[in-house]
């Protein structure tokens, strides 16, 4: 368990406004319990609390009846540890730094943690997978605790991490709690419970899959290959169920009148669409952008809101709701989402922009010379999509374009760069506006340690 020390700052001032409150012989008003829920590979459209036709979130449905339910949130990477980064520090990866699984958060950005630390919260992290442990995405910064302990060496059941969560809760203490729970079991490979399976299973195995990476392919118990989509989807949709479970029972362990309350995925995940059929990361459909988030918190009523928003939209607004001031040297990229908590639809952003690692291999189909030394990069109004492809040198151009109509093409099949090249160009200016001068590099494999790289390779990140 890695325990994270409070910077000496950060310490004073919890100290100075302890004895401002015993100077003026009363003591502060409680502030509201936070608690952030990050459901890991979820992807939208497979959570009935979003109108899937399968039970597989009841809690959530239960949990949106008091809760801002955002129908247009999308993350900013499709891997764990950036997305993560950006939720944290309200930065995109090209301005904190940390923009590929194994690649940590470098000094410098303020974290949320560091800012409830500061404020007197008592802070605890609880992780399920290896791409957050703390030597390898270094997001434990103003975290009292940091539990990262795996029983083998990439993961572990989010049963026993809220087991540790729930025990560390239970220390108790007159501080309020930023509690930040991480459950990895709907990462691939999928491997419920037989009793969670036995809720979600086709008499019909469905399409076949023939392009499964290695890491998540599955097998029955007499030794033989699943290859059906559906069978993968079984599996998927128990374990988001069951996952939904252990945030309910984490929940109920606080009063929701003075607890803020996230739930939200660092990505989604493709299940058949692409040519690399199961799988995330490399890519930038909305499969794997567009993601769940809810939020509950005292004030905040219940609605469902369409304006499209960002995940380092959040940082600034758990600060407000919590009454917390930005710490000094803030400069987050995202905005309040308190426009749209008010009722205000038009207070959405235009366009949204993500990003994720390049890997050839992962569009073979399509043919490009991809770069894997630069990124992929998307820009997404409601009504239309870029990706830009990087090229490598010597290419004929230094980038692919892709362009999609999402209200006429919502699953992005149909390529309209050709047909449509001023909206294109209109929309890459928009993107490298966006980008900057900051477009960052991919992770070079042969700078990780070994046992890291082992790690990643064995989740499908490198290699």
């Amino acid at each position: 368990m890695a325990r994270a020390r409070l910077p000496t700052r950060m310490r004073r001032c919890f100290l100075s406004a302890a004895l401002l409150a015993l100077a003026m012989g009363c003591a502060p008003p409680r502030a509201p319990d936070l608690v952030i829920v990050s459901l890991d590979t979820v992807r939208r459209d497979h959570l009935s609390v979003y109108g899937y036709d399968r039970p597989t979130t009841p809690f959530l449905e239960a949990l949106a009846e008091r809760s801002a339910v955002f129908e247009e949130a999308f993350a900013q990477e499709t891997n764990t540890a950036p997305s993560h980064a950006s939720l944290f520090t309200g930065l995109y990866p090209h301005e904190h730094g940390a923009t590929a699984n194994g690649v940590p958060l470098p000094e410098g950005p303020a974290t949320l943690a560091e800012a409830f630390a500061a404020a007197g919260y008592r802070t605890g992290a609880f992780v399920s997978g290896f791409t957050l442990g703390s030597q390898v995405a270094a997001l434990d910064r103003g975290f009292f605790v940091w539990d990262d302990e795996l029983p083998d060496e990439v993961r572990r059941d989010g049963r026993d991490t809220l087991d540790r969560a729930l025990a560390w809760l239970g220390e108790g203490g007159t501080q309020p709690t930023f509690l930040f729970l991480h459950l990895f079991d709907a990462h691939g490979p999928y491997l419920p419970h037989g009793e969670e399976l036995a809720r979600f299973h086709r008499s019909e195995p469905g399409p076949r899959l023939d392009n499964v990476a290695p890491h998540h392919q599955l097998t029955y118990s007499d030794g033989r290959r699943i290859t059906g989509l559906w069978r993968y989807e079984d599996r998927y949709d128990a374990q988001i169920h069951y996952v939904d479970g252990l945030v309910r029972e984490l929940v109920s362990r606080f009063d929701l009148e003075r607890t803020i309350v996230l739930v939200f995925a660092d990505h989604g995940e493709s299940l058949g669409e692409r040519y690399h059929q199961i799988d995330h990361g490399a890519q930038l459909f909305d499969e794997q952008l567009r993601v769940p988030l809810l939020l509950s918190a005292p004030g905040v009523s219940a609605r469902r809101i369409e304006g499209l928003v960002e995940t380092v939209d959040v940082a600034s607004t758990l600060l407000r709701l919590a009454g917390i001031g930005e710490p000094g040297g803030w400069a987050p990229a995202g905005r309040t989402l308190d426009p749209l908590l008010a009722g205000s639809p038009e207070a959405g952003r235009r366009a949204v922009f993500s990003a994720a690692r390049s890997v050839p291999e992962r569009h073979a189909d399509r043919g490009y010379p991809l770069d894997p030394d630069r990124r992929l990069y998307s820009v997404r109004s409601r009504a239309w999509k870029l990706i830009r492809y990087p090229l490598v040198e010597g290419s004929a151009n230094d980038h692919a374009l892709e362009l999609y109509d999402l209200r006429a093409d919502p699953l992005e099949r149909s390529n309209l760069a050709g047909a449509e090249p001023e909206r294109a160009q209109r929309l890459l200016r928009a993107l490298e506006q966006w980008l900057g001068d900051g477009e960052a590099t991919g992770v070079d494999p042969e700078a990780l340690d070994p046992e890291t790289r082992k790690r990643l390779e064995a989740l499908g990140y490198v290699g």
